[in-house]
């Protein structure tokens, strides 16, 4: 899988506007692993000029995600993300992080993520998790 905020849409994002939902975001890999949102209120923002002039993808904090379904065997994969943190109130105790990315296999405990912790007691704020590491 192949997701590229500069090509949302296989068409460099033509006819994508600032602040638009993305109801479907295509996998630019051979493989057509497309992810969607069919939920209005957790849709992702396309934001046109992200950071440094390039496109991005805007995720809530709270409730946003996308998400596709493979039957592809999990057995290796690469996780790279590239990613701008807003604004986090690191002093609230309430705040106990999220997951930047997640990949696991359909039916499976198998599991590969990219985390990030905000609580400010994390030795670490960004941290990876697998199905027998962390």
């Amino acid at each position: 899988m192949w997701l590229d905020a500069s090509n949302i849409n296989a068409n460099n994002n033509s006819g994508l506007n600032d602040n638009n939902e993305i109801s479907s975001w295509l996998d630019l890999s051979a493989n057509q692993s497309n992810v969607t949102q069919a939920s209005s209120e957790s849709r992702p923002k396309y934001v046109a000029n992200s950071f440094n002039g390039l496109a991005g993808v805007r995720f809530d904090g709270s409730n946003d995600y996308i998400w596709t379904e493979s039957s592809n065997s999990l057995s290796k994969a690469t996780i790279i993300v590239v990613t701008k943190l807003g604004n986090i109130d690191f002093s609230s105790s309430t705040n106990s992080g999220g997951a930047a990315v997640s990949i696991q296999q359909n039916g499976s405990d198998n599991f590969d993520a990219i985390v990030y912790h905000e609580h400010g007691s994390a030795d670490r704020k960004f941290m990876h998790g697998s199905s027998g590491n962390s």
